[in-house]
């Protein structure tokens, strides 16, 4: 199968690093070198209607949809659903609506039901059995919060419902204490602890995530990804990738997060309103992979309803220079992707 060239752009300067007719590593069935989770409304989630989500089961009970969500970390779930354990007290706050949930981390056996083991490539070897397993602290949510968030906020609404968050954070760069990888469940999958697969994920088509991916063995496919900054020389992690973000036609150098939480988009800058909406008309143009590479710009004119976030953008608050959150709208013309082994996050073609 022929392999086509994994290119990394370094930076700003953008200097590729090409592995092309690489040798993958061989897998059967009782050690796969990736997973492929099936995702539940990707399409509908591409076009704004709705939130990406799949299923996971907890020991004794039956399988459930966890949203997906790569604009935090941890997955989160109501303490009633897990039985109120005991733990590290912990306090989660979504800056986008305003919620935060108020709680305890706790080790808990987080299985993958409909995980298909695959080959490098991610295709589902055949014979094999679904299902994988991560063990990791997941935090059981006690009591809720509301405040003004910056795209949504009706806390008196919010606050009578019973805490039915199911939330799966596999975010990178977050400012957190507890967001780091340790957190995240899909970079904590058996295989991963080992050694065995990489701690990386693809969004492939708004129709499945494939864990453990090798984004050097994608056939028939080109894909570029930007080398990232380590976020601190203890966990792991990494940072936001930077990008050069266009407003109206004058450019920032910012950062830019993929996130598939929300379908609005948040911009933070230089000049420009703290909060509100964004006019209808306004231009936004996102450069994660530079000028090399500008089949990968993301281009967008607010209010244009055949495009998605561009139906609806808020401003916030510049708190740590030019920012912008997509929201799920890239993943509507490209697969996304992190690599939290090798520190890159990029883009496929569809």
């Amino acid at each position: 199968m022929r392999l086509l060239a994994f290119v990394v752009a370094a930076g700003a300067c953008l200097t590729p690093v090409v592995s092309a007719q690489v040798k993958v590593v061989k897998s059967d069935a009782e050690h796969p070198a990736t997973y492929i989770i099936p995702l539940r409304n990707g399409e509908r989630a591409a076009r704004g209607e709705g939130h990406v989500s799949l299923r996971i089961q907890l020991p004794g009970r039956e399988p459930e949809r966890v949203l997906v969500d790569t604009g935090s970390v941890g997955l989160i779930l109501p303490a009633d659903e897990l039985g109120h354990p005991k733990g590290t007290p912990g306090f989660i706050r979504y800056s986008s609506s305003g919620i935060g949930y108020k709680g305890v981390w706790a080790k808990v056996r987080v299985g993958f039901p409909e995980a298909m083991p695959g080959d490098a490539h991610g295709i589902a070897i055949a014979g094999a059995k679904p299902g994988a397993i991560a063990e990791v602290e997941v935090f059981s949510a006690k009591e809720r919060t509301c405040d003004e968030g910056t795209a949504h906020s009706n806390c008196a609404e919010v606050m009578k419902k019973p805490i039915g968050v199911h939330m799966l954070g596999i975010g990178f760069g977050r400012a957190a204490a507890f967001a780091t990888p340790e957190h995240n469940p899909l970079l904590q999958l058996a295989p991963m602890v080992t050694g065995a697969m990489r701690r990386s994920y693809l969004f492939r088509g708004n129709k499945e995530l494939v864990s453990g991916f090798m984004f050097e063995a994608v056939p028939e496919k080109h894909c570029v990804g930007q080398r990232l900054k380590p976020f601190d020389a203890h966990t792991g992690d990494w940072q936001t990738p930077s990008a050069k973000i266009t407003i109206n036609g004058k450019s920032f150098e910012g950062t830019a997060l993929v996130d598939t939480g929300i379908s609005d988009m948040l911009i933070a800058a230089e000049g420009f309103p703290s909060s509100g909406l964004v006019a209808k008309g306004t231009t936004v143009g996102i450069d994660l992979l530079g000028d090399k590479f500008p089949e990968y710009r993301l281009s967008y004119k607010i209010g244009d309803d055949d495009h998605v976030p561009t139906r609806t953008a808020h401003w916030v608050r510049l708190l740590h220079g030019p920012y912008i959150n997509t929201g799920y709208g890239p993943l509507a013309q490209f697969d996304y992707f992190f690599d939290g082994t090798n520190g890159s996050a990029g883009f496929c073609q569809q």
